[in-house]
């Protein structure tokens, strides 16, 4: 009865729900960019001739782009069993609402997805398509004048340096997922790793502003990802709403960078939430001469970096104040902390409704431990602006390293779906069985405390072997086998974001593929 009467709580709050994005792994656009030496010039970028390769490797890797999104109502209604003819002959019933989503205008959202249907490397704007530098109108600035003088050549090499840096690799996740069973093959499915093609750098993706305003909780998002280390899948672009393995609680948690899922969230003041409230849409004819004169100073172009424009997909804003370089970030007002730590592929289920906040995974709802800020006096609502995906708002907590060691810091994501409201308890089932059948993940039910044993013994195992003299951590004891398996004492390893194999060097060999010369 309790069940039924929060249910009906939830319906009557929050009446209006639906999907706000919903980023499918069909829809990730590549590039190939290619990692040989760039020769510089002076101050004019030259890639040289022939193709240089470095130790064997490939020389290009195939990038993100742009991550486009469903439009369509049946695509977004058929993983709730709604077959595709009854909701386009539903849809042609209603006059003056357009849902079906016309190819070519993928950039604008509809009736069935009001949020956002596409997603962009950050600083890589789609003004970047048109092969001319951004926001060149007939009222530019002297530095976009200047900008022009470029040749075209010039331009094109600049955006290559632009793929290099800021693109995130597009990879197919691996075909092996199970956790119990290892050998059983599952599904690859094209994934977004966030590193740029040289594994340089960390990058992150943003969606536009959502065109329906800034969602106010309850929030049900779902998202198919891998977390090899501490890292955040997604969050808000200001505001934090963030969904990952974060803030570790414990002493170990801090050593190894392997912290169980968790949901972190800044309360709304009430004059935030009607502030939310009343910016349900943006007016595409709205005058912009109001706005800050500055916005000059952002477009300067100098030296190797380019400039960034002022289009809507950009206006992300200024960072706040505690997020300023050399302040430390403050702890989120509310936290929401799992169990099940990093390292494996999993479907997330995260459900942020204040204190009735839950998480899923492959299926099973986690223990979930509630945390509260008390230095500050907030609602514990979580508010949605927009989505920064691969990183929290500030870019402190990437979900992948640069230049780490190979199998560390690699995350990835799939797929990645958001709505506005708390769903039905069948309607979440029914998304998550779709989700897991379409990337060849099993479902936990059943296995969970299991499942959850053998992650708390693997992170006792990394934690012990990371610990520094004294030696004084103490565990009531972890199979041979989970210690045996950590990457850095394993004869035979493959990654787990990719299933592709990783050479481990031999002990007195020169060459890592090579046996023992003694």
């Amino acid at each position: 009865v309790m069940n039924m009467d929060e249910e009906k709580r939830h319906e009557s709050e929050h009446p209006d729900t639906f999907c706000a994005t919903w980023l499918h792994p069909n829809g990730i656009q590549t590039v190939p960019v290619s990692t040989s030496p760039i020769q510089t010039n002076g101050s004019h970028l030259s890639y040289g001739k022939g193709r240089a390769r470095s130790n064997g490797e490939n020389s290009s890797k195939h990038c993100c782009f742009e991550w486009r999104g469903y439009r369509n109502a049946s695509q977004v209604l058929s993983p709730f069993g709604y077959s595709k003819r009854f909701v386009d002959g539903f849809m042609a019933e209603i006059s003056g609402v357009d849902c079906s989503g016309k190819e070519e205008d993928y950039q604008l959202t509809t009736a069935s997805v009001r949020g956002a249907t596409f997603a962009r490397p950050e600083a890589y704007c789609p003004c970047w398509d048109t092969n001319q530098a951004p926001s060149e109108t007939s009222d530019a600035s002297s530095k976009e004048v200047e900008l022009r003088k470029y040749s075209r050549l010039i331009r094109q090499e600049r955006l290559k340096l632009h793929h290099r840096q800021l693109l995130p690799r597009a990879i197919q996740s691996s075909l092996f997922k199970d956790p119990l069973r290892p050998l059983r093959p599952g599904k690859r499915q094209p994934s977004v790793q966030l590193l740029n093609a040289s594994g340089s750098n960390a990058v992150r993706l943003f969606t536009p502003p959502f065109n329906c305003g800034p969602l106010s909780g309850p929030l049900t998002i779902a998202c198919v990802a891998i977390a090899t280390e501490d890292g955040c899948f997604l969050s808000g672009l200001k505001s934090r709403c963030e969904f990952g393995h974060l803030y570790p609680q414990r002493e170990e948690e801090n050593l190894i960078d392997m912290s169980p899922i968790c949901i972190a969230i800044d309360g709304v003041t009430k004059k935030q939430d009607q502030h939310s409230k009343k910016n349900t849409g943006r007016n595409e004819d709205e005058d912009d001469s109001s706005e800050d004169t500055s916005k000059d100073e952002k477009r300067a172009y100098s030296g190797d970096s380019s400039f960034a424009c002022d289009c809507s997909f950009n206006s992300k804003g200024e960072l706040e104040d505690a997020d300023a370089e050399g302040e430390e970030q403050k702890p989120p007002d509310y936290l929401y902390k799992g169990k099940r730590g990093p390292g494996e592929w999993y479907c997330y289920v995260a459900i942020i409704d204040g204190p009735c906040s839950t998480i899923r995974i492959n299926g099973a709802d986690e223990s979930v431990s509630h945390f509260r800020n008390e230095a500050f006096e907030t609602e514990e609502l979580a508010l949605l602006d927009g989505l920064t995906i691969g990183s929290d708002s500030s870019f402190d907590m990437p979900l992948c390293f640069g230049e780490g060691a190979i199998g560390e810091g690699d995350g990835a994501i799939s797929e990645l779906v958001v709505f506005q409201g708390r769903l039905h308890q069948n309607d979440i089932k029914a998304l998550e069985t779709h989700l897991m059948e379409k990337h060849g993940i099993t479902a936990t039910q059943g296995t969970r405390q299991f499942l959850q044993q053998e992650d708390e013994w693997r992170r006792s195992s990394r934690a012990l072997i990371e610990q520094a003299a004294p030696f004084e951590m103490v565990t009531s004891g972890i199979p041979l086998r989970s210690v045996a398996n950590d990457y850095t004492v394993a004869w035979d390893r493959t990654s787990k974001v990719t299933g592709e194999k990783i050479n481990v060097a031999r002990i007195g060999s020169r060459m890592s593929t090579g046996s023992s010369d003694w």
